[in-house]
Formats: structure tokens, sequence, C-alpha cells
């Protein structure tokens, strides 16, 4: 639990939850409920404070929090564009006329492109 709210303990927060929150996923875990959890824990640890510091702390948190969850959309988006490039090459090793590569490509590129759209945009 944070004492200090500064960005830099705040962003060591947000790292430690974000943490916690892959490990529950990898675990099988529930990540609403933690996410509820976390959300509990940090509301707890700043109800002592005045409210323009406690809204101060919660705004540099939410900035944290999205820092932390863009680049965790990111690497998702890195990792559909390798998975669709790694199907297009076992579909070119596979398959049999050029244009069916340019097709499959292209559905591939828009299919991961949309996926970018959607989880940045």
């Amino acid at each position: 639990m944070a004492t200090n709210f500064d960005r830099q303990s705040l962003r060591a927060l947000a790292e430690r939850d974000n943490e916690e929150m892959q490990a529950c996923i990898n675990a099988g875990g529930n990540p609403y409920q933690l996410s509820l959890d976390q959300t509990d824990r940090f509301e707890a640890s700043i109800q002592h404070l005045p409210e323009a510091e406690a809204t101060a702390a919660r705004e540099l948190m939410a900035q944290e929090v999205q820092a932390i969850t863009s680049a965790n959309e990111a690497r998702a988006a890195q990792l559909q564009v390798k998975a669709a490039e790694m199907r297009v090459k076992a579909i070119e090793q596979s398959a049999g006329k050029p244009w069916q590569h340019v097709v499959l490509t292209i559905i591939l590129i828009l299919g991961a492109y949309a996926f970018i759209q959607n989880r940045l945009g």
C-alpha cells in the first residue's frame, strides 16, 4: 500500500498491480474481482488524505494505469502482427497459387489492423 503519493510511488504501485493481474490471469483467476480488490486497496490507502490530494492521487494513478495498459495493448498488437506473419509464412509454404497468397495476406493484415485499431483506438 502506497504511503507516498508522488508519480514514482504510484507508478511502482501500478506496476505491482499489473504484475499481480498478469499472475492472476495466468493462474486462471478472476481479473475483474482482482481489479475491484486493487481499487479498494488504493482507495483505502488514500482515504486519510484531504479530498484535493486524494483526487490528485487518483488522477496520477489513472495516468500510470493507462500508460501500462497502453504498453500492454501495444505488446498484444505486436504479437498479433507476428502471429499473422507466421500464418502467412505457413500458407506460403503449403499453398498453391500466388493470388491466394495475396488474398490471404491482405485478409490477415486487415485482421491485424482491425485488432490494433480496436485495442488502441
